[in-house]
């Protein structure tokens, strides 16, 4: 429920309003109603994570992604902090240019596939938001590997290890269910 009424409230057409409630609108004072570039990805990654809708998840994702790609058609200058309702410059970047915000959405991968590796155990299990087709990068070091599901409802894990890198397992599984022996 927290998370419905956080997007509830602090939804706009170009991201999750940040620091809302101490001035009204137009902004009072410092970042108060800006949009933090992470916000969407974050609500996004504690939605997956929680069990809710993985299409409505990125969704909200795509809110703030898309606002950057292709309205200001500049997602290589992916700013920390956009300017809010009020400022004059909504949905502009305002502050920390070439900030590298967008690298931290790559936890949205591992929200997305349930992902969770010990290279100590040697373990590697999913349990992927998404139902039906899909094809999801798996992030494990030196090795390039992809997780998908088919139309039958089979997962396969491709493996490609680079160089001399192998990917051992002594745990694998995918919604609990782990391979033929």
């Amino acid at each position: 429920r927290h998370l419905a009424a956080v997007l509830q409230r602090n939804d706009s057409p170009y991201g999750l309003l940040c620091q809302t409630g101490r001035y009204p609108l137009p902004a009072g004072a410092g970042a108060d109603n800006s949009i933090w570039m992470m916000a969407n990805p974050n609500w996004a990654s504690l939605s997956l994570r929680r069990g809710g809708d993985p299409h409505k998840a990125l969704s909200v994702v795509n809110k703030t992604f898309g606002w950057v790609r292709d309205a200001l058609a500049d997602q290589w200058n992916v700013v920390a902090v956009y300017g809010g309702l009020g400022y004059g410059a909504e949905g502009l970047p305002a502050a920390n240019s070439h900030y590298g915000y967008h690298l931290v959405a790559w936890h949205l991968l591992f929200a997305l596939t349930g992902q969770v590796y010990s290279a100590r155990s040697r373990s590697l299990t999913f349990a992927p938001a998404l139902r039906g087709r899909f094809e999801l990068p798996v992030l494990v070091p030196a090795v390039a590997a992809t997780l998908s599901r088919g139309s039958d409802g089979e997962c396969t894990l491709a493996v490609a290890a680079a160089g001399s890198a192998s990917l051992v397992l002594h745990t694998l599984s995918v919604d609990g269910i782990a391979p033929p022996a």
